[in-house]
């Protein structure tokens, strides 16, 4: 076995273990669960919504910030000022919980897994996501409709 194939396998093999540790497995959420960490509102809690920012815009769960996984993948492993200069908001510790949502589960379940490549170990999923949040009643932040004074004052 050549120099690189022998290192290539033992970075799989590495890779394979880690992703089956314990350690790497993400925290699942349902509905009842969000609402208590809503509530709760710990500073020790990071909600990150990954849908596009204007799926954010739209309505999303209260307290998330957006980290969309589609238009920024990376963002998690940028510096962190860069990270602020990109999304206005400082980058989350790795100390802290990350629970990721998305619409119905799958982008926010890759963006779970990328976190943890880029060292964030305590991590969460919403599964149901913002599709079953939003059907079975949670609180939505949605955009407030513009009033027609705050129209005409632009004009």
């Amino acid at each position: 076995m050549t120099p690189v194939a022998r290192s290539v396998a033992s970075r799989a093999a590495v890779r394979s273990y880690s992703v089956i540790s314990p350690e790497s497995v993400a925290k699942l959420y349902n509905f009842e669960q969000m609402q208590k960490v809503v509530t709760a509102a710990s500073p020790d809690v990071v909600l990150v919504d990954v849908r596009e920012p204007s799926e954010f815009e739209a309505g999303h769960i209260p307290g998330a910030v957006n980290i969309p996984y589609k238009s920024s993948p990376g963002a998690l492993d940028l510096r962190a000022e860069d990270f602020q200069d990109l999304f206005n908001f400082d980058k989350p510790a790795k100390d802290k919980e990350l629970i990721f949502y998305c619409l119905g589960g799958v982008r926010s379940s890759a963006a779970e897994e990328l976190a943890n490549t880029f060292g964030y170990e305590n991590r969460g999923n919403y599964l149901g996501s913002f599709e079953e949040w939003s059907r079975l009643g949670g609180d939505v932040v949605a955009p407030h409709p513009v009033e027609a004074e705050e129209t005409k004052a632009k004009l």
